[in-house]
């Protein structure tokens, strides 16, 4: 899989949205929702990503059929008294060894791209297409970790250390200046809100086709949660 495709950024993509994701467990408290509500519910054991928001796991749902993958989204109510509602991507059983393989492949071949320190010239293919998979790491965190804003920052909660490590380095190669901080059970990752559009922004390598930008509207301020079982 070539580092200059668009496959690849988008399978990269949909690596960083998993690596952002919830963890896939059952005993999984957070978000109660105490009416009882008939959903379309799917095992556990088969579900690559759990998300609290619709959008993600449209996204990731999105790029998994784009990737050439039989996935889908639905809805799934879970807890125990304290009832709570996520949103679940499941890939079709013939697709998802193949769909784990690329993801896996996917996010070392582009975490390592993004925080390779080797100098590259501005007018680069190399230097624009490590611009492109930031902003495609960035659109992924900006999905399924952001948190209300504060003093006119855009701020997002990600568990996962490794995909903290690559949007840290992703703001950087955008020229934007980011702080982290540790909460209970995550990281959060501040930068200017300002600064956002240029962070979501970018096309995919080979195409005039861009990435729709993800809606930077305040939501709840809760922390997001970490990679699912692959």
């Amino acid at each position: 899989m070539s580092f200059l495709t668009s496959t690849f950024v988008t399978a990269f993509e949909a690596a960083c949205l998993i690596r952002c994701a919830r963890p896939v467990r059952p005993a999984e408290t957070r978000r109660p929702r105490l009416a009882d509500v008939h959903r379309v519910a799917a095992p556990q054991g088969d579900a690559v990503a759990e998300f609290d928001r619709e959008e993600a796991a449209e996204r990731l749902t999105m790029l998994l059929a784009a990737l050439g993958y039989h996935a889908r989204s639905a809805e799934r109510d879970g807890g125990g008294v304290r009832r709570y509602a996520v949103q679940q991507v499941t890939i079709a059983e013939p697709d998802r060894a193949a769909a784990d393989r690329m993801m896996v492949t996917s996010w070392q071949r582009g975490r390592q791209r993004l925080l390779a320190t080797d100098p590259l010239g501005s007018t680069s293919p190399q230097a624009a297409h490590r611009v492109v998979l930031a902003r495609a790491a960035w659109n992924a965190g900006v999905l399924v970790g952001r948190l209300r804003p504060r003093h006119s920052q855009l701020r997002i909660g990600i568990a996962e250390p490794d995909m903290v490590a690559v949007l840290v380095r992703a703001a950087r190669l955008g020229g934007v200046t980011s702080s982290v901080s540790k909460r209970s059970g995550c990281f959060v990752i501040a930068v200017p809100e300002q600064a956002t559009s240029s962070l979501v922004s970018y096309e995919l390598p080979g195409t005039t086709r861009a990435v729709r930008r993800p809606s930077l509207s305040p939501r709840h301020d809760r922390p997001a949660a970490r990679l699912a079982a692959a």
